[in-house]
Parts: structure tokens; sequence; C-alpha cells
């Protein structure tokens, strides 16, 4: 039974009053609106189960019950971080002491950004206290937080919980795994420990070049030969994107490095010290230029035999799917992700997902053309994505055969929690040079601070913790269902519902992570989100900021429950902790640059024919399409007013990131999209020309006329004014204009309407 409001509010009003919190006006305290967020929270979730409680005049058990949890927090709190003045054992540069072994992160240690930087230097030491002010800040939000919300920190399907059941019901205590040591075990601890150490690692070793919350600063380059050193003035960094600034073309040299859209040779080469891969047919560079020459990539292995390709012989194509003849044995399964290569005509190349397998020797796959019967052929591979580690780690971490792209822990002889001391080691493996760094993208990043944590918490919390640990590593010690190795470096948010791949992270028996859906008033510090770049990335563009997965790293608590979406702060690998809305500006940001260039393939393809109705761009058809009458001049910046047409990006229900199940879920969760029997387009006026394929695709529009209506009460702009205005009134084609994506039209953390968040997050085990 849902609590009134009123309930609620009266029981909020009673603590702003009995506690004397500020959470209104210019005086409030963030922290006294996570304690309000708390109390909002709980109380909901008790009245509900003890209805008798909000049936009392008063509420004087819901009340008590309340009051009880909260001094609960505040207990651990104290327990943890104290104050200032009087500081708990995560505060040691405050003076606190007593934390128990192994010790959080060395903030004084990390505060020495640089290796020239002195320990008693007074910009470190004015850091290292900074740094400490944070990590009292994000224990609290972890606690408040954590403790508010309704009981399933441990995990569904248990009977264990974060509160212990009492026979006085209005006493509410956290459960802890040792009642002598108060405050210093228990699920809500190992909570606090492994949530608090993630973020730690994330905001302090790993992504933030910027300066803004105590960051690296932008590091200064001293590069001197083609694979190191190359020393960028970090000490404590130890992970790197396998992509690096353009200036290094110089140390790298131009005959190891392809152009855009060439052939991708071996990631596998060596570091300095290393005996050479064999060589690989084809090109030998090992690096190549990403979309518009912006930055250097580290290479993929080419589409050569040792990779997985198989020799195309065949390739017709009928109602946009083309079918595959090959040489050999394909080895591919429905759902794989794969690439063509050097096919004619080029429709066929690209990357596509099997959809079914015919033979041994036949797939199809959907191409979004049809173009006719091959000509020439080339090759059908599994990519390999670019990664590297240091030679002294390469030995434990190795790809997955038919999954290059993730990373598993192999056992080592000296056991699993071995091998994660070694990847976050900056003392024992110098990590000043970037070519003794781990190159490893966003989720491989994630994933590896949420196993790191997972060892940390376990280690704090049990003496055999370290022994759990590699029990999941080595086999002997996994959950019902498991798929090994279990363990291992992977993408492990899934995109409209929780992952289940039996594996650590994305498994539904995991007994130490959660992944689940969340709503976003239940976000929490420490979770793996996945912020979307917008739909038209995935279809226009090769680069690598499709998505972005992400940690949050601070969470703003309204009073009565509810989560400030602005304000939530997030970061990922390559990113500085960013609001929601400056994380839209920067996916925006990196958008752009593909509209760009296919506004021009649209100009420079019309300029040589002027006729033409369908462009095929990377995974996507470019199509002109007049609604009404014939749309033609353009306002095309650098070029004047130009006769090219509307012009069209076709987006299918089913496109490779998402899939609609309609297409009015389609154009709601595309600003600017339009789609046939969908808004103005439900019942067309006369003169009506509808689009390609009406029935299985939406159209985001690359121009649009410059004009604007009320619509359904609100201001509309480009088509969907036009639109709206054409079912009442003929109204002769306009001028266009460039269309511009902005940070408004990025879906970031939902890419379907009305939808919960995915999300992967740690779960406390419920018996040690």
């Amino acid at each position: 039974m849902a609590v009134p409001e009123a309930v609620l509010e009266a029981v909020l009003a009673h603590f702003v009053r009995d506690k004397g919190l500020r959470i209104t006006g210019r005086r409030k305290r963030a922290i006294d609106e996570f304690r309000a967020y708390f109390i909002w929270r709980r109380a909901a979730t008790l009245g509900d189960a003890f209805p008798s409680w909000v049936a009392e005049a008063g509420t004087p058990k819901l009340i008590a019950r309340i009051a009880s949890e909260y001094q609960a927090v505040e207990d651990l709190t104290t327990a943890l971080v104290g104050t200032l003045d009087n500081p708990g054992p995560l505060l040691p540069v405050y003076g606190g002491t007593g934390d128990v072994s192994p010790p959080h992160l060395d903030l004084a240690d990390l505060a020495r950004r640089s290796p020239g930087d002195s320990a008693t230097s007074r910009p470190v030491r004015t850091r290292a206290r900074f740094f400490e002010r944070l990590r009292k800040a994000r224990v609290r939000q972890i606690l408040w937080r954590a403790a508010a919300l309704p009981n399933r920190l441990i995990g569904p399907g248990l009977d264990e919980d974060i509160w212990e059941a009492f026979p006085n019901e209005q006493t509410g205590r956290l459960r802890l795994d040792n009642p002598l040591s108060p405050g210093l075990a228990g699920p809500m601890t190992e909570m606090v420990d492994r949530r608090l150490r993630a973020v730690e690692w994330m905001h302090y070793t790993i992504a933030n070049r910027s300066r803004e919350f105590g960051g690296m600063g932008p590091g200064r380059w001293n590069a001197t030969g083609a694979k190191g050193p190359w020393l960028d003035g970090f000490r404590i960094r130890i992970f790197e994107y396998p992509r690096f600034p353009a200036f290094l073309q110089a140390q790298i040299g131009a005959a190891n490095i392809t152009d855009d859209g060439g052939l991708v040779p071996s990631s596998h080469d060596p570091g300095p010290g290393d005996p050479p891969d064999p060589p690989h047919p084809g090109t030998d560079q090992h690096w190549h230029w990403s979309e518009g020459r912006e930055r250097l990539e580290w290479h993929v292995i080419p589409p050569t035999a040792d990779s997985g390709a198989v020799r195309i012989s065949g390739a017709t194509a009928a109602s946009d799917v083309a079918t595959f003849t090959t040489a050999t044995p394909h080895g591919f399964a429905p759902g794989f992700s794969i690439t063509v290569y050097d096919v004619e005509p080029a429709a066929y190349n690209g990357a596509w997902t099997v959809d079914t397998v015919n033979s041994t020797t036949e797939f199809t796959a959907w191409i979004g053309a049809t173009p006719g019967a091959g000509t020439s052929f080339g090759v059908a591979y599994r990519p390999i994505y670019a990664w590297r580690l240091p030679p002294a780690l390469r030995s434990v971490w190795r790809a997955r055969p038919g999954n290059q792209y993730r990373i598993d822990l192999v056992p080592p002889a000296g056991g699993g929690a071995a091998a994660i001391d070694a990847l976050f080691d900056y003392h024992g493996i110098p990590r000043t040079d970037v070519w003794t760094r781990s190159w490893l993208w966003c989720d491989h990043v994630i994933a590896a601070c949420n196993i790191e944590a997972l060892l940390f918490g376990l280690r704090r919390r049990l003496a055999d913790g370290e022994d759990r640990f590699n029990a999941l590593v080595d086999g002997t010690g996994l959950p019902p269902g498991a798929n090994p190795p279990y363990v291992g470096l992977v993408n492990v948010v899934g995109s409209t519902g929780p992952a289940n791949k039996g594996t650590l992270m994305a498994h539904d028996n995991d007994p130490h992570f959660e992944n689940t859906m969340v709503a976003l008033d239940d976000l929490q510090v420490g979770d793996q989100l996945i912020f979307w770049n917008h739909v038209l990335y995935n279809l226009l563009s090769t680069g690598d900021w499709r998505l972005e997965n992400a940690l949050v790293m601070s969470v703003e608590s309204e009073p009565r429950g509810k989560t400030r979406k602005s304000r939530v702060l997030l970061q990922g690998h390559g990113t500085p902790i960013r609001s929601f809305a400056r994380y839209q500006q920067l996916i925006a940001a990196h958008l752009a640059p593909s509209l760009a260039r296919v506004r021009e393939k649209i100009r420079t393809t019309v300029a040589a024919n002027a006729s033409v109705q369908v462009i095929q761009w990377q995974s996507a058809s470019l199509v002109r399409w007049s609604p009404y009458g014939n749309f033609r001049r353009v306002r095309y910046p650098g070029h004047g007013t130009l006769d090219l047409g509307a012009w069209w990006v076709e987006i299918p229900l089913s496109n490779g990131m998402t899939t609609w199940a309609s297409r009015a879920e389609g154009v709601a969760a595309v600003p600017k999209s339009v789609a046939e029997g969908v808004g103005p387009l439900a019942a067309p006026a006369a003169g009506y020309t509808p689009p390609p394929n009406p029935s299985s695709a939406i159209y985001f529009p690359l121009f649009e006329p410059r004009m604007s209506a009320q619509v359904g009460g609100k201001r509309a702009q480009g088509w969907d004014a036009y639109l709206a205005r054409r079912q009442t009134q003929v109204i002769d084609p306009v001028l266009m204009e460039v269309v511009h994506v902005s940070a408004p039209l990025i879906p970031g953390l939902l890419i379907q309407t009305g939808q919960k968040l995915a999300a992967m997050r740690p779960k406390p085990i419920a018996i040690p």
C-alpha cells in the first residue's frame, strides 16, 4: 500500500524540527538533503510494510523506527569518517587512525601526481586534504542513499538485509558480521568499501586529466621513440585508451600508420624488449588515423586467417538482406558481429550482425541495401579490438577465443588476487612511461576497478576473503550456471535490460554483483551506467563514442526522495568528472564531425549526379524524401544556397543500438525524427508522399525547413512545425537549413522512453 504523501510530509517535518535539518533556502546543507532523502524513502518503505503504523495518529511507531535507523547510520558514519575535527579511520591525513587492513587508497600518495612532486610540498599537502574532504562526502553519500533504499543491497531472493529484524520492530540496527566491532564489518561497510574504492581508482589514477575536482591536469608529453619512452608527466596514471594525440605521428613514423578505413593490423605488436609478432599478410602498420585524422589509434588484428577471417566466394542481396557464401566454413552464429571487407559492389562492405546461418558456408545479414550480385570478393571476420597490456601482465590476461574483446583472467600460479594487485600496482611497475600502462577501453577499465574493489572489500571483511576471490578465478568456487573463465574484463551493462552472460558482474547468480534496472531516483555513488550517444552515431560513424561506460561519482538527493538528474556527476575512462548536462555536450561534440562528413558526401554526390535518391554511408541509408511538394533549396555553410533536396537518415526500428517496438516509440526516443503514421503524419494531408520504408524505419532530417509554429502548446521548429501546419494549409516548400545535433538531443542514460536505467552495482554477500 502506498503511503499517503501527507503522512510522508508530516514525518519529514517532524525530523526537520527534531534534528534541525536545513533543507530549504540559502542556508540549506547538502548532507541534510541526504538525511531528508533517507527519512522520506524509509517512511515510504516502512509505512508500506506496517500499514498500522501509518493509521496511528501522529505515526509514533513509524517515527520511532526511523529515528532508530537514522541514529544507526549516523553512528556508522562517525565510526568510518567522523568529522574533520575528530576524524575516523578513513581520514588519515586529518589524523584518523585504526583503519583495518588492507587500508583504503593512500590519498597523500595519490596527491603526488607527478614524479617530481614532494610529499611535503604545500600543493601536495593541500591536495591531499581536499581529497580527504571528498572522501568524507562520498562516504556519507554512499551510506545515506544505500540505507534509504528498499532493502535490496544483498540481492534479490535472499532473506538477509542490511537492517536486522528484532522482536521490537521499532528498533532498526544495521546488520554486522561481528557485533563486537560495530561499524567496522558487515554488508553496509562492505558496500562502502567497494563503492568508494572503485570511484577513487577512477578519479585519481585513471581518467581525470582535468584539474577539476582535484584531477591530474593536462600533463606534458615527452615522447622520444616509436615505442617509448613516452612520458606525459604523470606517476600514478595506470590505464590509457588505445588512442593518442596526433602529434605523436612524428615519433611513430609514417610507415607505421595507415589512413582512415585501411586494414587494421596487429594489436599484439610488442612493447620494448618483446620479440616481434609473426608478420601478417598485407599492410604492416600498427597504427591508424581515426576519423578526420583527429588522433592516432592502436590497431586491431587484420582480417587474416589467424583472426578468424574467411574468404567470401559469393554475395547476393534481396530486400536489404545479403546472403554471403564463404570458401571455407565460416564458424559464425546468429547474432555475431562481423565485418565484411573488400567486396564489390561496395554496399556489401560494413559492420553487420549475422541474421541466419543457412549452412557452414552460407549466412545472411541485413545490410540496408540491395546491390547486385557480387563481382569481386574479400573477407568476412569478427573484429579483434585493439587493447594492449604491458609485457609483465600478458601471461595472465588473455583474449577469449571467439570474443577477442573480452579479456579473461587466466589463473596464475600465485592466485587471481596477485594478478589483480599487479594490474593496479603503480609502484611495483613504473607507470610514468605510457608504454608501461594498460591500454584498455572504458568498459574494460571500469570492470577492472569493480573487480579490484571486490577483492579489496573481501579482504577487509573476511579472514578468507582473498581465498574466496581466488576460487572465483580458478573455478573452484563458482556459482550455479557460471560460464568459466568467470572473471574477466568485458562490457557488463545491458542496453535495455540486465546482462546475463554467466560471468562475474553479468550473471543472475552472481554472489557479488547485481546486474539490474534501477530508477533514476535510486542511483548510488559507484553504480556503473552507460551514457549513450545519439543513435545516429552508431549508424554514421566508426568511432568509439557510441557510448561511454561511466561510474556515478556523486548524486544529489532531494528531500522528498528524488534525485536531481542535472547534478548527477559521472566519470568514465578518458573523461573528467562531468554533470549529466555536460556529458551530453561532450557526447554531442563527437557526433558533429560525423554529421558534417555525411552532409559533405551528399553535397558532392548530388553535384555529380543530381538525380540520386539513395546514398549508402557506413551502415546507414541516406535518402532524399520530400513529404510534400519538392524541397530542394538548402542554405549550406560555406557554399551559399544549393539545390540538394531534403535528405534524411533512415533509422531502422532495429538498428544495432536498440530495438523499438513501434515507429511511435522510435520517434519519441529521437527528437526531430518523423515516421509514417506518427504525429502529423498519422493522417497526412493531400499531396503527401510516403518515405522509402514507411513501416520499418523512422527518419532523421539532415536539413530542415526554416519554420516555427505552436504545436500542442509548445514552440516547434523545422519539420515538426512544417508538417503540423501542412495538415491544415498548403505551404510551398521553403528554404532549408543544416540540422545541428545539440546536447538536448543526446539521450544520455535512456535510449528508450519510459524505461529504467541498466546498471551494474556491488552486492555484499549475505553470509560471511
